[in-house]
Formats: structure tokens, sequence, C-alpha cells
């Protein structure tokens, strides 16, 4: 068996750490994703009902759309939560991770979109308060960036 000379094994030490310089390099140049998310409009006790909302409460249907706008990058979804505001209590669901069972897919697009295979919706008895629901999206895009946005929304239940 034949052993390198010095001067090759540090010549390729050298060469390697260049190659991983510059494929960091290139990532932290490359632009972020433009991730934005979109609730549409309120549609308010239109059929079908949902399932977990009370007799006598109103309950509310809408759309989610994700968007990646700039066309660099893609981005592969990795967690959602939404909370729920009135004027006396705030609570949040967990965070989930299940968005092929929601959208379809896990990942949007460069320059895509991708909306709810069916619409959202949130439910509330009949105070007369106003609520506010807001919710967060997270991700990463192709180059590495971490992503968020999400929606907030109001609405009064009489």
């Amino acid at each position: 068996m034949m052993i390198a000379p010095n001067r090759y094994r540090t010549s390729f030490a050298l060469l390697a750490f260049l190659c991983i310089l510059t494929v960091n390099a290139v990532s932290a140049t490359m632009p972020a994703a433009q991730f934005e998310v979109m609730s549409g409009t309120l549609v308010k006790n239109q059929p079908p009902r949902p399932p977990d909302a009370p007799p006598g409460a109103n309950w509310w249907h809408y759309q989610v759309t994700l968007r990646e706008t700039s066309g660099h990058a893609g981005i592969t979804l990795t967690g959602w939560t939404k909370c729920y505001i009135t004027r006396d209590d705030t609570g949040c669901e967990n965070v989930r991770d299940n968005f092929p069972a929601l959208y379809g897919t896990s990942r949007v697009p460069a320059g895509g979109t991708v909306t709810l295979v069916r619409p959202a919706w949130v439910w509330a008895d009949k105070t007369g308060d106003t609520y506010k629901v807001e919710a967060n999206y997270w991700g990463v895009d192709d180059n590495g960036h971490k992503v968020e946005n999400g929606y907030t929304f109001k609405m009064t239940s009489d």
C-alpha cells in the first residue's frame, strides 16, 4: 500500500475546505423565498356545518392560500398554528404539520400557490363579541432560509 505524500493530502484537504466555503457562500447569497399567507372571504353559517360547532353557534368558512412570490425558491412547509383571541382569553391550537392532508402537498413551488383542499372554519357562540383569529405558517426555502408568515381576521358573533 502506498501512502500519498503529505503535500497531496494537504492539497486535498484544502480543496475540500474551499468547496465547502464556496457552497456555503453561494447559498448565503441566494435570495430568500417571499412567503405570503392569505385568508379568503368569511362565509357565515353556510352549510356544511363544521362538525365541532355546537348547536346555536355561528360558524364561518374561509379559504387559505399559501404563495411564494419571488420565483427564486420553493418552500417546504414545516408547521402551522392558529390562535383565537377574545376580550377575556387567548388560546392557540397545537403546532401541526399536516400539510399533505390540508393542501395536498407540503411544498409551495417557486412562484407557485397552494390552497386548502377544503375550506377552513371557525365557530363562536352568539355573544355579540368580536373575535380575532391569528394563524402562523413557517417553513424552509430551497436555499435554506427560514420563512414565516400568517393571516389575521376578526369576526363578530351576533
